[in-house]
């Protein structure tokens, strides 16, 4: 069952969608595609990773970065963006105190949650990062969080061997994708299934 909510952020309330499942022992916070190109927490990718996660019994929570749909504030190149994921974040966390937490998301959603766990480590038990633009992130370096990273093989915006590079053997390739992911849809189901049962 999705409910619609508001959480409050640092430039203005996030317009957010949870997804709340029984028993859940895990939530995960998921970000979008980039704010300037159409991205919104509606984008597909993100529901694939939604139709994945809860039926495992995984809590979901989606929002709109600053500036999209109902979400106050205008975009800001990234630097705010990470401060949306973190807030979104600490609300999860409050709302469910004592479920481990996943931040995930897509292209450069994927970015902001990568930047967003290297300034709160502790509190993110695992990644979940799909296509990362990894321009985004040279300076960050990878982390040592247990991580799922897909990348598309025809993807002409992240380099697969430059992912291969920045996140090792946390990489998985999907040789036929590219970076819209259109057709992957089981294929980034299973990856993700495996890395979250250790089968990966």
């Amino acid at each position: 069952m999705s409910e619609s909510v508001s959480v409050p952020g640092p430039a203005g309330e996030l317009e957010t969608i949870v997804d709340e499942m029984s028993d859940a022992t895990t939530v995960a916070v998921l970000s979008h595609p980039h704010s300037e190109y159409g991205g919104s927490m509606h984008d597909g990718v993100l529901q694939i990773m939604v139709d994945t996660l809860a039926p495992l019994g995984i809590n979901c929570v989606r929002f709109n970065f600053r500036g999209v749909g109902l979400s106050s504030g205008q975009f800001d190149y990234g630097t705010g963006e990470i401060q949306d994921v973190i807030a979104v974040a600490q609300w999860a966390k409050s709302r469910w105190p004592g479920l481990k937490l996943i931040l995930g998301g897509y292209s450069f959603g994927a970015a902001m949650s990568l930047i967003a766990a290297s300034k709160m480590e502790d509190k993110v038990d695992k990644l979940i990062l799909i296509a990362p633009p990894i321009q985004m992130m040279a300076s960050d370096g990878a982390l040592s969080i247990d991580s799922c990273v897909i990348v598309g093989g025809r993807d002409t915006i992240v380099s697969a061997s430059a992912a291969a590079q920045y996140f090792g053997a946390q990489l998985k390739v999907l040789p036929q994708a590219d970076h819209f992911f259109s057709g992957a849809g089981a294929e980034i189901t299973k990856l993700i299934q495996e890395f979250l049962n250790g089968t990966s």
